[in-house]
């Protein structure tokens, strides 16, 4: 039966054993042992983790106002959505005209239902922005120093919408001429 430490001194004494354990694995199962563990660790992984693709194209359909957004939705979307940030500059600047003048915004505000991120999050979803989403593993540490393996979230705008088709015109058009009208509208 395993014991457990009691006392501070003897959970010390294991995390210490643990660090040693941790390292000695390292040295003997990862090679070049010129460089770091952390890195080697790491690069270990990242072979085994590149041939794997983990991205996505998401779009999501405005009919999702129908109803009400579930509150998983929203917390999905603070954790793992995109930012204005992605956005080029011709989406950022229609994105600022909007959020003065949507309806649904200022209803959510008037119902007390706001956090930060829902302005983006509605933009997103009202016309149909898609973007890509994807995640890689990384080697890390732990606030108490112990090697652990964490998943990061990247999210990119979709590149394609600011290119031109055969016929000159921009893939995107359509959601830039549909933000406009809205605007234009309310």
């Amino acid at each position: 039966m395993t014991s457990f430490p009691t006392t501070i001194s003897d959970l010390k004494e294991e995390i210490d054993n643990l660090k040693e354990d941790i390292k000695s694995f390292v040295e003997d199962n990862i090679p070049t042992k010129a460089r770091p563990a952390r890195m080697r660790l790491s690069e270990l992984c990242k072979k085994e983790i590149d041939s794997a693709s983990h991205s996505w194209f998401i779009k999501l359909c405005a009919n999702i106002f129908d109803r009400h957004i579930p509150n998983w939705f929203c917390k999905w979307w603070t954790l793992y959505g995109p930012t204005i940030k992605i956005l080029p500059e011709s989406y950022k600047k229609l994105y600022l005209e909007w959020i003065d003048i949507s309806p649904k915004l200022t209803r959510l505000q008037e119902d007390n239902i706001f956090f930060e991120g829902i302005s983006v999050m509605y933009f997103f979803i009202e016309f149909s922005i898609p973007w890509i989403m994807r995640w890689s593993i990384e080697v890390n540490t732990t606030s108490e120093g112990f090697p652990c393996l964490q998943r990061v979230f990247y999210t990119k705008f979709w590149s394609k919408l600011l290119q031109k088709n055969p016929e000159g015109k921009l893939h995107g058009q359509e959601i830039l001429d549909l933000i406009n009208v809205t605007i234009a509208v309310l």
